[in-house]
């Protein structure tokens, strides 16, 4: 099989049984080789969300999460260059968080509460 042949099947069909039977047993450990190396390469970025998109999968309005933010209750990953707050999944838990401890708390105390669990 050549080289081609063994790059076509990392990059297209690792998982396929019938690209990868044809491999001869004489260069199995080069296509594990090659196929642990584009693995390693293929790294899927975090997802980062706007606010609008919080609105949407949330419920909550724009002026809440902008007073969640400004309140330090949550916290934005990053800023986009047009200056837009965007914000990790780890948001959605912080959030649910919020929503019971709302319940029995009023907002100081749901951030002393927050800070001191992280």
């Amino acid at each position: 099989m050549s080289f081609e042949s063994l790059v076509n099947c990392a990059g297209v069909a690792v998982a396929s049984l019938s690209c990868v039977s044809r491999v001869t047993s004489g260069t199995i450990e080069g296509f594990v080789k090659m196929v642990s190396h584009v693995l390693e390469k293929s790294v899927v970025p975090p997802k980062l969300y706007r606010i609008g998109e919080l609105v949407r999968h949330t419920g909550l309005s724009r002026q809440t999460i902008h007073n969640y933010t400004t309140m330090g209750l949550i916290v934005e990953a990053e800023w986009t260059p047009g200056g837009h707050r965007l914000y990790d999944e780890s948001v959605f838990h912080r959030l649910q968080q919020i929503a019971e401890l709302k319940s029995s708390k009023r907002m100081h105390e749901i951030r002393h509460v927050l800070d001191a669990t992280g």
